[in-house]
C-alpha cells in the first residue's frame, strides 16, 4: 500500500505530473492545438513555481491551528512526526524534521514529559529510522531518558497508528501535544483523531513569509515550486484520510 501510495502521488504530483503531460504531446498531431496545450503546461509550471500562488495554496493549511503560545499542563507527552533523514555522513534528520525536534527540545526543558518520536525507514530510501536520527539530535542537545521510538511508521497514518501503540503501553491517556510542521498539521491531527488520540497541535516550520509582494515575489524558483508539491500533496493526503 505505501509503494502503491508514493507511485500514484509520483504520477499525479509535479514533477512527475509534468513529465507525463509533456510527454502527451508527442502524441497531438495538430501543431496549433499542441502550442496550446504546451502554453497551459507552461502557464501551470510558472503558477506553482511563484511565492502569490505558493502562499495562496499553504496558508489555508498553515492557518488551520494557531501557534501553541502556552504549554498544556495535562499533557501526557509530546509527539514528533519525522520528515526524512540522512544517512551520510552519519545520521541525521532532514529540515523538516530538525525544524520539529528543535521544538521538542524546547518543550523539553520546560516541561519534564515524554517524548515520542515516530517515523520508520522507508523501503524507497537508502536510509535510517526519522525516530533515531532525531534522537540523536536530542541527545547532542543534552535531552535524555524518557523518550520512545516509533520505528515502523512510514507515513501520517501509520505515525498516528504506532504512536497510539506506544501510548498504550505507557499508560498514557491524556492528550498529547503533537509537533509537526504547520503546512502537515491538519492532516496530521486527522490522522491522530482517527486513531482515538486527543492532541494539543503545535505547528512549527511554517513556509510562507506573509510579508507582501515584490517583482521578484513572481520570479519562478525551486523553493516555490518544491512548497507547492508540499500543499498539493498535503491537500490529496487530507481528501484520502477523509475517505478512510
Amino acid at each position: 500500500m505505501f509503494i502503491l501510495s508514493k507511485l500514484f502521488t509520483s504520477l499525479l504530483l509535479p514533477p512527475g505530473l509534468f513529465v507525463i503531460l509533456i510527454s502527451a504531446s508527442l502524441f497531438i498531431k495538430n501543431r496549433k492545438i499542441m502550442r496550446k496545450y504546451l502554453l497551459i503546461i507552461t502557464a501551470i509550471i510558472y503558477l506553482l513555481s511563484i511565492r502569490p500562488v505558493k502562499e495562496a495554496l499553504l496558508i489555508p493549511l498553515e492557518n488551520a491551528y494557531p501557534v501553541l503560545r502556552e504549554l498544556p499542563k495535562n499533557a501526557g507527552a509530546a509527539v514528533v512526526l519525522g520528515a526524512g533523514n540522512y544517512l551520510y555522513p552519519n545520521i541525521s534528520p532532514a529540515a523538516d524534521s530538525a525544524k520539529r525536534t528543535i521544538e521538542a527540545a524546547r518543550i523539553r526543558r520546560m516541561i519534564a514529559i515524554p517524548l515520542i518520536l515516530s517515523g520508520g525507514k522507508s523501503p524507497l530510501e537508502n536510509s535510517g529510522t526519522d525516530a533515531e536520527s532525531m534522537k540523536k539530535v536530542l541527545n547532542s542537545l543534552g535531552i535524555s531518558g524518557n523518550i520512545f521510538l516509533d520505528t515502523k511508521s512510514l507515513n501520517t497514518f501509520g505515525n498516528a497508528k504506532y504512536t497510539a501503540i506506544v501510548l498504550k503501553r505507557l499508560r498514557i491517556d491524556k492528550p498529547v501535544i503533537l509537533i509537526t510542521s504547520a503546512y502537515h498539521m491538519k492532516r496530521a491531527v486527522l490522522s491522530f483523531k482517527n486513531n482515538g488520540i486527543n492532541v494539543y497541535p503545535d505547528p512549527v516550520d511554517f513556509h510562507t513569509d506573509r510579508t507582501g509582494y515584490t517583482l521578484f515575489s513572481f520570479l519562478p524558483t525551486m523553493k516555490d515550486l518544491s512548497d507547492s508539491f508540499r500543499a498539493l500533496h498535503e491537500y490529496i493526503g487530507i481528501i484520502y484520510y477523509h475517505l478512510l
